[in-house]
């Protein structure tokens, strides 16, 4: 026969990590955008301009290019510093793949500049 766990009460981050927190979420947004050339410059100067920490949160959630099911999840928590928590984690995600994907470009481009490099002085 099992006995029921009992829950421990999960601590919340004080209000005092959202600062900092809304700080990395704006710095890594900045880096999403440089990488991400889908989404406009000019929405990263309307980002920084946010000072409600929770608008904040979903403004950035909403330019991310993630599953729609972690979009809700985002915004189905009520902790104001969790959702930048999980802002942050995705965004990071988000980055590392853009960064993957951008370094494969660039290998690409350089084998294809090779060989036809090769070609023309061959031909000459």
């Amino acid at each position: 026969m099992r006995r029921p766990r009992s829950r421990l009460p999960i601590p919340t981050p004080t209000p005092s990590r959202r600062k900092p927190l809304a700080r990395s979420v704006v710095s890594d947004f900045e880096s999403y955008v440089k990488l991400n050339k889908k989404i406009s410059a000019e929405v990263v100067g309307v980002v920084q301009a946010i000072t409600d920490f929770a608008k904040l949160g979903d403004a950035v959630a909403s330019h991310l290019a993630v599953k729609i099911a972690d979009r809700q999840g985002i915004l189905e928590t009520l902790s104001v510093t969790q959702r930048l928590e999980k802002v942050l984690g995705l965004m990071e995600s988000e980055i590392s793949v853009l960064q993957v994907e951008k370094r494969i470009r660039s290998r690409v481009k350089r084998r294809w500049r090779r060989p036809s490099a090769s070609i023309t002085s061959t031909s000459r």
